[in-house]
């Protein structure tokens, strides 16, 4: 594994347009030739989206059957895909008093998930009005859970549960050292593994505070610029 490119990636704003788009099923088709040409890539999806969601999109990437798991759930849990596994990094009970705590209406819960949450704002609702609410929550009520948000909701997650934490946890499980891998992702909940990674990238879409960190921003959006970052360190133009 010490040999590859460890790459990892976030799934909306990066491989795919989020959650009120299509998929540009193009784009992902090229990334998929590029990862079967050049087997070198261990391309990993570090997502907030659910293990069977993040196995659909294994499939369109033509990476359902590798060795090392994938980071689900907001950096809650690894999936191993190939063996069906779910592994949490700190199960909480925490979450579920969460859901009891927040008045009902406003927001809906992803379903799918079993170590995080991820609530989108509901109909007039939007979502810098719905973060702070469960912020308050939590701290009114001390719930040793973290709050972030996506391009599209607010992610909650036990805490020490990030994506960053996840990824540390990754490359110790598979023996590969933290400063040699790449990251990919456009949104704040993407800076704690961005910032731990040796190549922090970004596509153009990025926030500015993901931008500012990020050590090549691509001139493309989405899955546009993820490969064209995947092409760059193909081709030598990017080094970890």
């Amino acid at each position: 594994m010490n040999e590859r490119i460890v790459v990892f990636v976030d799934n909306e704003g990066c491989l795919t347009p989020g959650t009120l788009f299509g998929y540009d099923l193009m784009g992902l088709q090229k990334v998929r030739e590029l990862l079967g040409k050049h087997t070198r890539f261990a391309v990993v999806p570090c997502t907030g989206r659910s293990a069977p969601y993040t196995e659909a999109l294994a499939q369109c990437l033509g990476i359902q059957n590798v060795s090392y798991p994938l980071i689900v759930e907001g950096g809650a849990a690894l999936y191993e895909v190939a063996a069906k596994r779910l592994i949490p990094l700190k199960p909480s009970d925490e979450l579920n008093y969460l859901d009891g705590a927040l008045p009902r209406g406003g927001w809906d819960l992803e379903l799918g998930k079993y170590h995080c949450r991820s609530y989108y704002p509901g109909e007039g609702v939007r979502l810098e009005d719905l973060l702070p609410r469960i912020r308050s929550i939590v701290l009114d009520h001390q719930l040793a859970l973290d709050v972030t948000s996506s391009s599209a909701a607010v992610d909650v997650t036990p805490r020490g549960c990030s994506k960053g934490d996840a990824v540390t946890q990754w490359c110790m499980r598979m023996g590969v050292p933290l400063a040699s891998t790449v990251g990919i992702g456009d949104q704040a909940n993407d800076l704690s593994f961005l910032t731990r990674v040796g190549l922090p990238c970004a596509p153009a879409n990025a926030t500015q505070a993901v931008k500012d960190i990020a050590r090549y921003v691509s001139p493309y959006p989405d899955v546009a610029g993820v490969l064209d970052i995947l092409n760059r360190l193909k081709d030598g133009a990017l080094r970890r």
